[in-house]
């Protein structure tokens, strides 16, 4: 009986009818999946053909034999490929064509993948194939490409942007060999979630994925492939964000964002068509690990498109950024809405700094970076290294290095990664130095010849590209990175700015602050973000609103000796010392002691009196939010913050009286006190009894200077050793605009003293 079944199942009459049955049972799917999967096995078993296809309406349903003749392997049951085949194994596919193509999961090996060396202008290209069982659970069926990448030649890819740093490659995908079958590459949890949700059910997609795409275990490739990224993700057809998997607070956020850019009625969508709960998904969305990834800002920057992706949920990229500006814009009315909500305990500050969200500071870092054409090509970058480098702090990289190498591509200034400065740049070196008897020509050793040289080994090392090498310990990254803004900014206030990562801060001197010095921290419970520490005073490169140092130039030389920590070496002059100082404004409140060092009465404002003049604007720092001469309206400000907490004792808590508030003038006022004061320290000095804010580990007897090529005066400390530890950054009243050259000359002081950081 099962020979007479098998019999009539393989003769062509027979075909022709499965055939004509499996068009008419198309149109009840599920019981066509199951019924055509029994038929196919049989066939598969049994079949003395070598390959059948079906189409049913306008799918083509491949039959195992075809599968295998394409992929070149054979049929069990010892029937061989022929001829005949409608495609033969010589009619490849196109990824039969590449170096690294085509194997078969049914003849996998299980062996790990190998990578082979790169050459110079090759890229690899991940195609993930598509998925035939239509079960989520099943590993990536995938080929790893070996592609030319030049000018001449552009290959079609997305490009995949995605957590990855310090997770374990603890699962795998497939990889398919031409010569070895299937291999086994391990990649994150979080790598096989996106590839799983993003491969096509019916045809190929192809991506650059830097974790995959990138031997990560070879620095030299790492080295030169790098410089590449930046073309990689602006040449990328689109640049899919993989945020995680969906889970019932991202669903409703994504929900959320297309109503909040309903600009007609946007006031009447936070206070009556959305709940407090959609604005706290939306808050823990933004909170994701991807917004805090320092590579992120160059992906999304460069990108012609982007999508984001949360689960089987997708926004573009564009639509997100436009709603989470007009939540910064909105903030002090969803605030309002929290804060009158019970079973948000009438918070009046839930949704915290928006503006200093990671989603928030990468959404405004995407569009100042870079100006692009009408068709998203970059015509332009507009930011220095130096500013990327601290602006970005609230974006994370796993490999120390990366603080800086993450943003090079970016640079408007980083020689070999910008259009302005190229490694190509060919410069003439010689200078004619024989003798000065001929026009033109300069004495050897004269001072022009000194100078001359000079000018043209600057040059020259400018048209060097920026050194990338993953192999340097992460201080030799850093003082790379100094010298190179010292030397373009002509500023040194960038030992003034906290960039560096945090687990490095015991291999590097005093002059490099690392992130633990950052002014605002991601609040654990809800993932909003709350102030630290006070705004650093020198503000963003090109932005500084001082300038103590006046117009000197600033003098600099970073020596290192042997194993030890480098030295930086500046000139300046001691402007005078610490004799007294109070306790630290702790979460911004006002110690009660401030006030007597300050030479007032802390019952001033509740006698109406005008508060003492250098006092107040020391609490501001003498600028207004903007960076600009503080308003008249400032002293009656500061004069009303204190009537509120009279019956306090210790202290002033301007949190308390800010939530008290409404969108106010004065809590205007409250909030720039709050930057200039947050964590640091009231003081006195010795000679000139100058008032100051100083770094909360400020000690007495700590030394005030100006150095050359900072725009704030600065506090140092003496070393027993010799030289100086660096303390931080202060603000001096009086003497935040060159005043202390005047002091300068009446105390007599040295402008060329050296003075050595260590």
């Amino acid at each position: 009986m099962a020979n007479s079944v098998a019999e009539h199942l393989t003769s062509g009459a027979s075909q022709d009818l499965l055939h004509r049955v499996l068009e008419q049972l198309f149109r009840f799917r599920e019981v066509v999946l199951v019924f055509a999967g029994a038929l196919l096995v049989i066939i598969f078993r049994i079949s003395s053909s070598n390959e059948r296809h079906f189409t049913i309406g306008a799918q083509e349903v491949r039959t195992p034999a075809k599968i295998l003749s394409q992929q070149g392997g054979s049929i069990p049951n010892g029937n061989a490929t022929t001829p005949s085949d409608s495609q033969s194994v010589a009619d490849s596919s196109e990824e039969e064509k590449s170096a690294e193509a085509y194997g078969s999961v049914e003849q996998r090996s299980g062996g790990p993948y190998v990578y082979k060396p790169l050459k110079k202008e090759q890229i690899r290209i991940l195609v993930v194939h598509p998925y035939y069982n239509n079960s989520d659970d099943t590993a990536p069926d995938c080929s790893l490409q070996t592609v030319p990448y030049n000018k001449d030649r552009k290959e079609q890819y997305e490009a995949l942007s995605y957590v990855w740093g310090g997770q374990p490659k603890t699962k795998e995908i497939h990889v398919r060999s031409k010569k070895q079958g299937t291999l086994v590459l391990k990649v994150t949890e979080n790598l096989l979630s996106a590839l799983r949700h993003l491969r096509y059910e019916d045809r190929d997609r192809r991506f650059w994925i830097d974790a995959i795409c990138i031997n990560q275990d070879d620095k030299q490739e790492l080295n030169q492939q790098v410089p590449l990224m930046s073309r990689i993700y602006n040449e990328a057809e689109n640049v899919c964000v993989w945020l995680g998997e969906r889970d019932s607070t991202s669903e409703r956020a994504m929900q959320l964002l297309p109503k909040i850019r309903d600009l007609e009625n946007f006031e009447q969508i936070i206070d009556i068509d959305t709940s407090c709960e959609e604005w706290a998904a939306l808050i823990q969305l933004m909170g994701r690990e991807w917004f805090q990834r320092r590579w992120v800002v160059q992906e999304i920057a460069l990108a012609r498109r982007a999508t984001i992706h949360c689960g089987p949920d997708e926004v573009s990229w564009a639509n997100f950024s436009e709603a989470v500006a007009l939540f910064q814009d909105g903030a002090a009315f969803v605030n309002a809405k929290f804060k009158a909500e019970k079973a948000f305990d009438h918070d009046p500050d839930f949704v915290g700094n928006v503006s200093e969200y990671p989603a928030s500071r990468l959404v405004a870092a995407t569009s100042r970076v870079v100006r692009k054409s009408e068709n998203n090509d970059v015509v332009m970058k507009v930011r220095s290294l130096e500013y990327l480098v601290s602006t970005l702090t609230p974006f994370i990289a796993t490999i120390s290095a990366d603080s800086v190498y993450a943003v090079l591509s970016l640079a408007h200034d980083a020689p070999g990664y910008s259009k302005v400065i190229t490694p190509t740049t060919t410069i003439d070196t010689f200078v004619p130095t024989r003798n000065a008897n001929q026009p033109g020509e300069i004495q050897e050793g004269s001072r022009q010849a000194v100078l001359a040289s000079k000018v043209v080994n600057r040059m020259k090392k400018m048209a060097e590209p920026y050194p990338v090498n993953y192999d340097k310990p992460f201080t030799a990254i850093a003082t790379d990175f100094l010298d190179f803004v010292f030397r373009t900014s002509h500023s040194l206030d960038m030992i003034c700015r906290p960039w560096a990562p945090e687990k490095q801060a015991d291999n590097l001197p005093s002059w490099i602050l690392t992130l633990k010095e950052v002014t605002h921290v991601q609040r654990r419970k809800n993932k909003t973000m709350a102030r630290r520490r006070a705004d650093v005073l020198v503000g963003d490169p090109g932005e500084s609103v001082y300038s103590a140092s006046g117009r000197y130039p600033p003098v600099h030389k970073i020596v290192q000796k042997g194993n030890s920590k480098p030295t930086l070496l500046v000139t300046g002059f001691e402007l005078d010392k610490i004799a007294t100082k109070d306790d630290a404004a702790n979460g911004g409140m006002v110690p009660e002691t401030w006030f007597k060092l300050a030479g007032a009465d802390s019952s001033f404002a509740e006698r109406d009196e005008t508060p003492p003049e250098q006092f107040w604007r020391t609490m501001v720092a003498d600028r207004d939010g903007e960076g600009r001469s503080p308003p008249p309206w400032y002293a009656l400000a500061f004069k009303h913050a204190l009537l509120y907490f009279q019956d306090q004792i210790d202290a002033v808590d301007l949190a308390r009286v800010s939530d008290r508030l409404n969108e106010t003038l004065l809590k205007r006022f409250i909030r720039r006190m709050q930057s200039a004061i947050w964590g640091r320290r009231l003081a006195r000095t010795a000679k000139h009894d100058f008032l100051a804010l100083v770094p909360q580990k400020t000690m007495e007897g700590d030394v005030i200077y100006i150095i050359a090529g900072i725009s704030v005066p600065v506090v140092l400390r003496r070393r027993k050793e010799g030289g100086y530890k660096f303390v931080g950054e202060s603000y001096v009243h009086g003497m935040m605009d060159g005043e202390a050259f005047e002091i300068k000359k009446q105390d007599k002081k040295d402008w060329e003293e050296k003075i050595e950081l260590y």
